[in-house]
Formats: C-alpha cells, structure tokens, sequence
C-alpha cells in the first residue's frame, strides 16, 4: 500500500514534457479503448495512467480537451479519470483558474 501512494504522490507531483508526435504507453493503450479509459482506481497501472494524462494535459497548457485528443480518449473520460485522484483534479482546476479557463467539476 505504501508503494502504490508513492506511486501516485509522484504521479502527482512529478511532470515529463511529452512531444504531440509521442507514442502512448502501452500501459495506456491497453487500458484506453475506442476512447473509453477502464481502470480500477485502486489498481497497480492507475497511477501510471494518472501520470500520463497529467503529462499531456500540461503539455497542452491544461487544455483538457487537445490533451483528450492526443490520448486517444474522450474528454469526459479524461475527467473521469482525475476523478479517481481529487487532488489530480484540483490540481488540473488551480493551473486553469489560473490561467482564466473554466474550471472541471
């Protein structure tokens, strides 16, 4: 258990600056299909999903919705997604508000 909270306490907290043209992970291409994300928010591969999807959501300036494309996944699903982990949410709504953008609920 305490693992997989440091896991997501660095998916968290810890940013890679993926390229658009970046292939997805495998881990995400198995876990996102016909742009439905399906994870368990207690399992091993969530903080790793977390992870990428914050990571490309930074790189499109907190512009969930270019970030949803490039992940192969709706947007709805993106937000489901953050979800699971409030503080990813929260975090994602501070940089927006911040930047004027509206916030998710």
């Amino acid at each position: 258990m305490a693992i997989f909270r440091l896991r997501l306490n660095l998916a968290l907290g810890f940013r890679m600056e993926p390229s658009p043209l970046d292939a997805l992970s495998e881990v995400w291409n198995t876990r996102c299909r016909h742009g439905r994300i399906s994870i368990n928010p207690s399992h091993d591969d969530f903080p790793s999903l977390l992870a990428e999807a914050l990571d490309r959501i930074v790189s499109c300036d907190w512009d969930v919705i270019a970030a949803a494309e490039q992940l192969q996944a709706t947007t709805s699903q993106i937000i489901r997604l953050l979800k699971h982990e409030p503080r990813a949410l929260a975090l994602v709504n501070r940089e927006r508000q911040s930047r004027d953008l509206r916030p998710y609920k």
